[in-house]
């Protein structure tokens, strides 16, 4: 199950990209492309990740909500060694901006959660 290798993914190499689940999302011929945005949910001009479709996102959105699984910033610089980026400007700080800003995640295993 797809849920299942993005789970493992995440326990087993920790720091796991938007652009790490789209090739999971790949190996697993699920179409995830789509207009949709994940936006952070307290600042709506901060761009997560971009251009998948909404099945997709209630994947990840269930992972970070049921599976003892966060997202934490990340440098941009795992996102150009793992091959793309969000073509705006980063953020800075967790704030709300004027303009779009692309706030770069990772999912990571929930270091409040006892293994």
């Amino acid at each position: 199950m797809m849920i299942n290798k993005i789970i493992e993914k995440v326990f087993k190499d920790d720091f796991v990209s938007f652009v790490e689940v789209e090739r999971i999302f790949d190996e697993n011929k699920f179409n995830y492309k789509g207009t949709r945005v994940i936006r952070h949910p307290k600042y709506p001009s901060l761009v997560i990740w971009a251009e998948w479709n909404q099945e997709a996102i209630d994947i990840v959105e269930g992972i970070v909500v049921n599976r003892d699984i966060c997202l934490q910033t990340s440098h941009p610089l795992i996102y150009f060694i793992d091959g793309d980026r969000l073509i705006i400007p980063v953020a800075e700080n967790i704030k709300d901006y004027k303009e779009e800003r692309w706030l770069p995640m990772v999912l990571r295993p929930d270091k409040n959660v006892r293994k």
